[in-house]
């Protein structure tokens, strides 16, 4: 029997959401589920990491600003 469009789907992004699980109809146990699913969990795994470090590397490219009298030092304790 051919699987289902949500059965593929839900093996897809289970894969790429690191849970790895599929429903119980779908044989995914071939070479090109193999091959494609482990793709998705690659892209799935980094599709969050590079934004995160694009974001990291702005931020430490910034100027810092000298304390002055309309900022308060990281160091001082919010109360």
């Amino acid at each position: 029997m051919a699987p289902g469009f949500s059965e593929v789907l839900y093996a897809y992004v289970s894969a790429a959401g690191n849970n790895g699980s599929a429903f119980a109809g779908l044989n995914a146990n071939t070479p090109w589920y193999n091959i494609s699913l482990g793709m998705a969990m690659l892209v799935g795994r980094f599709m969050f990491l590079l934004p995160l470090l694009a974001a990291a590397g702005s931020l430490a490219a910034k100027k810092r600003i000298p304390v002055t009298s309309g900022t308060s030092p990281p160091t001082e304790a919010s109360s």
